[in-house]
C-alpha cells in the first residue's frame, strides 16, 4: 500500500506550486530561507532538492547555487548535484535595494540593484502613495564592487530614515507600486522593471501584512505628542498650497509676525481644513502607512507604531476634523513656512528698494 504524504509535505508542495504559478514569489522564498537557522535551512533545501522536477523548484535551486557572498553562507547546504546545476539564471540576482522615506507630496523612491549575465543593471522607481510608479531612472554597467551607485545618489542627504537591502520590503512596494499605477505605467517603467527584476515580476497589494499592530491610545495629549514626533521626523509633511500662502498672509496683516494659532485662528483653521486638508487625509493615511514600514523594519518602533495609529485614526470619520492634533499640527507647519517665506520675501524686497 502506497503511503499517504504527510500535511507538511502537501503544504510544501503547495508552496512550491505557487511559487510556479507567480515566479516573482521566488524572491520572497529566497531572501525568507536566507533568515532561516542552518539546520532549519538544510533541511527546507533538502525537500526542494527533492521536487527538482519542478521548474519553481529547479528556478530556487539555481538561485540557491550561484547567489553572491556574504547573504549566502546557506550555500554549504546544498547537495553537489544542486550546487553544479547550470548557473544561467532565469531572472537576476539582487545585488543591493533601497527604499527612501515618503516626502510631504507623497513621493517615494524604491530603488535595485541585480545582477545578471555580468551586467549591473539598477534602476530607481519615483513612487506615489496613491498613484503608484510615476518616473524611473536606470542604469546598465558592466558588474563591479563600484558598479550600481545609482542608489547611493538618490539617498536624502539628511537625517531621514530609509531601508537599505530588504529585499521583502523593496520588493513589495515596487509590486505596489506597479498595482496603484494599473494600465498607466509608461514604457520607461516597464522596461526598467524588466531588466532589473525580471519579466515576470508582477503587480501585488501593499504589503500590509509587514505592519505590526500599533497600541491604542488613550489621551488627546498623547496623540500630540505621537504627532510632534512623526511630524519632526518628516520635515518635508507640510502644506505649501496657494490658499495656505493667502491665508498665512491674510493672518500677517491680522496679527504681524507671530505664528499661528489654533484657537486664536480657529477660522481660518476650519477654513484651510474644508477646502484643502480634508481631502487629502487619504493621501497622509498613505503616506503615514508607507513610514510606518520604513520605521517599522529599521530601529524606530515607536515611530512605526506612532504612524500606524495616526493612519488608522484618519480612517475613522470622527478624527476627521479640523481640531484632531495631526490635522491641526499639518496646518500650522504649513501656515508658518509660508509666514516665513512671506516675511522673507519682504525684507528683501526692502533691501532692493532704492534709499
Amino acid at each position: 500500500m502506497e503511503p499517504t504524504p504527510s500535511d507538511d509535505a502537501r503544504d510544501f508542495d503547495a508552496l512550491i506550486e505557487r511559487l510556479g504559478r507567480d515566479p516573482g514569489e521566488i524572491w520572497l522564498a529566497l531572501e525568507g530561507l536566507s533568515r532561516l537557522e542552518p539546520g532549519e535551512r538544510e533541511t527546507i533545501v533538502a525537500e526542494i532538492e527533492r521536487r527538482r522536477a519542478n521548474p519553481a523548484a529547479a528556478s530556487l535551486l539555481r538561485l540557491l547555487g550561484s547567489s553572491p557572498e556574504p547573504r549566502t553562507e546557506w550555500r554549504e547546504v546544498l547537495s553537489e548535484s544542486a550546487a553544479d546545476m547550470p548557473q544561467a539564471l532565469d531572472r537576476p540576482i539582487m545585488a543591493s535595494c533601497y527604499v527612501s522615506p515618503v516626502d510631504g507630496e507623497g513621493l517615494a523612491v524604491v530603488a535595485v540593484s541585480t545582477r545578471h549575465g555580468g551586467l549591473r543593471k539598477t534602476a530607481a522607481f519615483l513612487c506615489g502613495v496613491q498613484r503608484g510608479i510615476q518616473d524611473v531612472r536606470g542604469e546598465i554597467e558592466v558588474d563591479s564592487a563600484d558598479a550600481g551607485g545609482l542608489i547611493d545618489a538618490i539617498r536624502p542627504g539628511d537625517d531621514l530614515t530609509g531601508i537599505d537591502d530588504d529585499v521583502e520590503l523593496t520588493l513589495g512596494l515596487l509590486a505596489a507600486g506597479l498595482e496603484l499605477a494599473g494600465e498607466g505605467v509608461a514604457p520607461s517603467v516597464r522596461r526598467w522593471i524588466v531588466e532589473t527584476v525580471g519579466p515576470q515580476f508582477r503587480p501585488a497589494r501593499f504589503p500590509a501584512h509587514l505592519l505590526e499592530t500599533a497600541p491604542s491610545l488613550e489621551s488627546e495629549a498623547e496623540i500630540a505628542e505621537r504627532t510632534a514626533e512623526v511630524l519632526d521626523a518628516c520635515p518635508s509633511w507640510y502644506d505649501g498650497s496657494t490658499l495656505t500662502r493667502e491665508l498665512a498672509g491674510e493672518l500677517l496683516f491680522r496679527h504681524g509676525a507671530v505664528p499661528p494659532d489654533p484657537a486664536r485662528d480657529a477660522g481660518a483653521y476650519r477654513f484651510l481644513f474644508e477646502r484643502r486638508l480634508s481631502g487629502r487625509l487619504e493621501l497622509y493615511r498613505s503616506m503615514l502607512l508607507w513610514m510606518a514600514l520604513v520605521w517599522g523594519r529599521s530601529s524606530e518602533g515607536r515611530l512605526a507604531h506612532s504612524a500606524l495609529l495616526l493612519a488608522g485614526q484618519l480612517m475613522d470619520e470622527q478624527f476627521a476634523v479640523p481640531s484632531h492634533p495631526f490635522v491641526s499640527a499639518l496646518a500650522t507647519r504649513g501656515l508658518e513656512h509660508a509666514q516665513a517665506a512671506l516675511i522673507a520675501a519682504g525684507r528683501e524686497r526692502n533691501a532692493s528698494e532704492p534709499r
